[in-house]
């Protein structure tokens, strides 16, 4: 039987024990135009978990809830940023303007990784594998991307050094890399890295 030509899961008894077989499915192809991830951030808010007051509009929810940045950052400053991840160069790279001078900042990326790799399952075999999703800060301390006297943040870091200073290996900088998630954090913020930016645009009525 080979493998991922298996479909469904088989059980067999041996000795009176129910062994399982895992399901294997058959490998898709990655996607090969996939070049890079790219974002405009909007700015983060606060949730609206229970509305506090009526909103009076056509065309809007009749309920909502005051602006708030209690979870979210209110401090730093930002008029515009842009977030690449290159398939061809392995560099996360924020463009951003409107910040204060000296304000630091990372990327939070969650990531979910599949590549070719060997595994336990079939010794001597290499088929691809799907890893644990991995949350990490890019960059990491203490190399945060910092505002310039102008305000602006133009800065790359290595996607690759990312992983290892957030403790994890260096290999899943590599194979079909799914950005689950992505947001701006506030390094110095009270507590510190609130999230201040998330992918979003701003679309005026």
């Amino acid at each position: 039987m080979k493998t991922g030509r298996l479909a469904a899961a088989i059980g067999m008894v041996l000795g009176g024990a129910l062994v399982v077989q895992p399901v294997l499915a058959a490998n898709v192809p990655f996607a090969s135009p996939a070049r890079r991830y790219q974002t405009w951030m909007a700015r983060a808010m606060d949730p609206c978990s229970a509305s506090n007051v009526a909103v009076v509009g056509s065309g809007l929810p009749a309920t909502g809830c005051i602006q708030a940045n209690s979870t979210t950052d209110s401090t730093i400053t930002m008029k515009s940023a842009r977030l690449t991840l290159s398939a061809k160069t392995g560099k996360v790279t924020l463009f951003g303007t409107g910040f204060q001078f000296g304000s630091r900042v990372a990327a939070q990326l969650k990531l979910r990784v599949t590549k070719p790799g060997q595994h336990t399952l079939h010794p001597g075999a290499t088929s691809t594998v799907t890893f644990q999703d991995i949350t990490v800060m890019c960059p990491n301390a203490p190399f945060w991307f910092g505002a310039r006297p102008n305000g602006s943040i133009a800065a790359k870091a290595d996607l690759a050094d990312c992983l290892s200073d957030n403790g994890q290996p260096t290999g899943l900088a590599s194979g079909s890399i799914e950005v689950l998630d992505s947001a701006l954090v506030d390094i110095d913020s009270t507590p510190p890295n609130k999230v201040f930016a998330r992918p979003g645009f701003v679309r005026k009525p």
